[in-house]
């Protein structure tokens, strides 16, 4: 019995020193990333487009422009029918070398 209490003990401190320990190095940490709003389309064709541009700082450097789609809100609708509309990555990239953002606009009924 005396043994198990020792391991568990054991067990438990090295998990609390590699939390503490990734905790002090910002891996855990929300600040980790940033993210930054390039540029937001509220209603083309019935959609809501958002240009979002993330860099992580983790263990490796992770830069990502991502393009979200979600239904276009309307002024009478349920704060129910806004909270379910659920926003979808459409695609994402890495912009290396400094490209410039994506340019989303429609080109006919129902294409963008």
């Amino acid at each position: 019995m005396a043994r198990k209490l020792v391991l568990l003990v054991g067990v438990v401190s090295i998990l609390g020193a590699a939390y503490a320990t990734l905790r002090w190095a910002v891996l855990a940490s929300p600040e980790a990333c940033i993210s930054d709003e390039l540029q937001t389309v509220p209603n083309l064709d019935g959609a809501k487009l958002e240009i979002i541009y993330t860099n992580c700082d983790t263990l490796i450097k992770d830069e990502a422009i991502r393009v979200y789609v979600s239904r276009a809100s309307d002024s009478g609708e349920s704060w129910l029918a806004k909270w379910r509309s659920r926003r979808e990555v459409i695609f994402d990239y890495d912009p290396a070398g400094g490209q410039p953002a994506p340019l989303i606009e429609s080109s006919g009924d129902r294409r963008l």
